[in-house]
């Protein structure tokens, strides 16, 4: 830990600011959103102040990278301290926690030296807070803090960021102010790199935001190109990622939902400006711009509109075949991701292929093989029953019961009193009686009254008719 350089000139900045915010008396974290695509300057500009020296300049640049115009500075001077400034500022003020992001990239290097590209400042001796340091002698960035006692802490240097002639995304947070369990950190391309903790910034608060060529130490010289600079009291969408979704069923409409969140902590935030997200596969899927499977876009790519304060954005995809689908999602102004999802069959389960319509009730079940083919109609009271082997009809009183062998045939008139009674062997007929041979109904004719034969033939007759026997 060391003590920061006199920075006489920025304290006399920082006299002037202290009168603008007591006059003021605002006390607010600064919520800023800055394409460079036009003035930059207040009214009509986002920004309050710029300041650069002579063989410096600030200003927009076509050199942009998205929109048409970003942020260019430029310094040919190559002299060290104060004379190494180009840069812009926005008052601001408050305690609490304060998040700046912003796109830069070196793009041209003539001496090589250490540049201060971003800072967040309070109202302490040295005005420093938290800054990113960009060492070109090195090629790497680095974190530096102070505390309320201005005492300077330095971070690691970051290995392996080496300007390749693209941006590179920078995110400064400092948790705390105005408190003594401060927090500053840095986080470069969507990734978290260093994290100071235990900064005592108690009694002070926010000032000012700068960026730009803040502090060029020693003689650096060269080009600085930035866009899309944002800033705000919670967190800042940094990256793009696809929210798990599981395994993927071939041919069907599966919902993907790509998630924005921040550098430091991954989880959800809010965009601080318009843009948008990308999602391309390498072949084997469709893709389509709503949720449900029903508007197709033409091709593996698919683009979608995103608006400010938006955390997330959902679409649908069908995935041809089972196997894997190689996906990159990304955006305008966000770190993207490679990923491979997982497809697998899709099985229709018990309700299509082994369900009650295939192999139930009405295949196998009650409609083959119950009532309706082996029940009462085929082996029941219909068929077999009473119908068939009943007492009305085959086996009945008609047949085999009283009319039959009851007392027309056995009864009284051919064994009771008529025949061996009185009347037969009385005194009335003591003479010969004539037997009818002819009867066959099974039974013995004594002797008796002719009166009583004629009542008895005719009787007989209708047996004889009936029986046939």
């Amino acid at each position: 830990m060391v003590l920061s350089s006199n920075r006489s000139p920025r304290t006399e900045r920082w006299l002037v600011l202290m009168g603008v915010l007591s006059a003021s008396g605002a006390f607010a974290q600064l919520t800023i959103s800055e394409g460079f695509e036009g003035p930059l300057l207040s009214p009509t500009g986002a920004w309050t102040s710029s300041t650069n020296f002579a063989g410096q300049t600030i200003a927009t640049s076509p050199n942009a990278r998205r929109g048409s115009q970003g942020l260019r500075v430029v310094d040919g001077h190559g002299a060290a301290g104060t004379n190494s400034q180009a840069f812009l500022g926005k008052v601001t003020s408050g305690t609490g926690d304060q998040y700046v992001r912003v796109w830069w990239r070196e793009t041209a290097r003539q001496a090589a030296a250490t540049v201060s590209l971003a800072e967040i400042q309070v109202n302490s001796s040295v005005l420093t807070a938290v800054e990113v340091k960009w060492d070109s002698v090195n090629q790497q960035l680095y974190l530096a803090c102070s505390d309320r006692l201005s005492a300077y802490l330095q971070g690691a240097l970051v290995q392996g960021v080496v300007p390749d002639g693209g941006y590179h995304l920078l995110d400064l947070r400092a948790v705390g102010i105005g408190t003594a369990a401060g927090s500053c950190a840095l986080a470069i391309d969507g990734r978290e790199l260093e994290r100071l903790n235990g900064v005592d910034w108690s009694g002070v608060h926010l000032q000012e935001l700068l960026l730009g060529e803040v502090w060029g130490e020693n003689t650096w010289k060269g080009t600085l190109d930035f866009d899309d600079y944002a800033a705000r009291g919670t967190p800042l969408a940094s990256q793009v990622a696809l929210l798990d979704a599981g395994h993927l069923l071939a041919t069907q409409c599966a919902l993907l939902t790509l998630q924005f969140r921040d550098s430091f902590n991954g989880q959800a935030a809010a965009l601080s400006s318009d843009g948008v997200a990308a999602f391309d596969v390498d072949g084997g899927a469709l893709l389509f711009s709503d949720s449900a499977c029903t508007t197709a876009v033409d091709g593996g790519a698919l683009r979608l509109p995103v608006t400010t304060g938006a955390t997330s954005v959902s679409f649908g995809l069908v995935a041809s075949a089972p196997g894997t689908l190689a996906v990159a999602v990304g955006s305008d102004d966000l770190i993207g991701q490679r990923v491979t999802l997982l497809v697998d069959p899709f099985d229709a389960g018990a309700t299509v292929d082994a369900g009650p319509g295939d192999a139930g009730p009405f295949d196998a079940g009650s409609g083959d093989g119950g009532f309706g083919d082996a029940g009462a109609p085929d082996g029941g009271d219909l068929d077999a029953g009473t119908p068939d082997a009943g007492e009305v009809v085959d086996a009945g009183i008609v047949d085999g019961g009283e009319a039959d062998g009851g007392a027309i045939d056995g009864g009284a008139p051919d064994g009771g009193s008529s025949d061996g009674g009185s009347p037969d062997v009385g005194s009335p007929d003591g003479g010969a009686l004539h037997v009818a041979t002819d009867l066959r109904v099974g039974c013995s004719c004594a002797s008796g009254d002719p009166g009583w034969l004629a009542w008895l033939l005719p009787a007989m007759g209708v047996l004889r008719r009936r029986r046939r026997c």
